[in-house]
């Protein structure tokens, strides 16, 4: 399965994708990056992969496009610098995520992503979370300026959705939000739907 995850590393790497969608696998935000973030992204992905397949998760939720401080900065969903210990500790894991960013005071957190976390600690099932698409888009010149992902876009990118799936077969797909059940529609990808105040509720996790 390693060499699965190395196939999807690879591809996300040399993705090339288009203007106003940033790839955190292989581009470097000058306000907020260091030099050799896109590396330690992909090696950050890396871990928090392979610790699922550890841990034979078999349960995927799948939420909208990354936000500005979460994958774009880090490379893992819903997970920034100031969440990394307690992902870690969560997962198991021996190896620790690195920092990608020029500081750490450039990582916030969404109310969604620190109640979500919050929320898999006091649970025994941690499902592996990941979005639509890996790829931040923005407005224009605005990198701050989160926008809503094209159909073309959800569409041309749904391979690494479809890797993840392949991957690791889960049982369950879980669609969180609207906006992921309309991307995970338009991929004819069979998932239930549930509302982010759902996901919040430690029995979404047990069903």
């Amino acid at each position: 399965m390693s060499k699965d995850i190395d196939s999807l590393l690879s591809k996300l790497a040399g993705t090339r994708t288009e203007a106003s969608l940033f790839n955190p696998y292989n581009e470097v935000c000058k306000t907020t990056d260091i030099s050799t973030a896109p590396g330690l992204r992909q090696g950050n992905l890396r871990l928090f992969l392979e610790s699922h397949l550890n841990l034979k998760t078999d349960l995927l939720w799948i939420f909208d496009t990354p936000d500005y401080h979460n994958a774009k900065l880090s490379g893992i969903p819903l997970v920034n610098s100031s969440l990394y210990s307690r992902v870690e500790d969560l997962l198991g894991m021996t190896e620790h995520f690195e920092n990608a960013g020029k500081a750490h005071n450039v990582n916030e957190n969404s109310k969604i992503e620190e109640n979500l976390w919050n929320s898999f600690a006091k649970s025994s099932t941690h499902p592996l979370v990941w979005n639509v698409m890996p790829f931040y888009p923005y407005k224009g010149e605005d990198m701050t300026s989160k926008r809503k992902a094209t159909k073309e876009e959800v569409i041309k990118y749904g391979e690494f959705l479809r890797s993840i799936i392949s991957i690791f077969k889960p049982k369950k797909v879980v669609a969180v939000g609207r906006e992921a059940k309309a991307a995970v529609d338009l991929l004819e990808i069979e998932a239930v739907y549930i509302t982010q105040a759902d996901a919040l509720d430690s029995k979404q996790r047990r069903t």
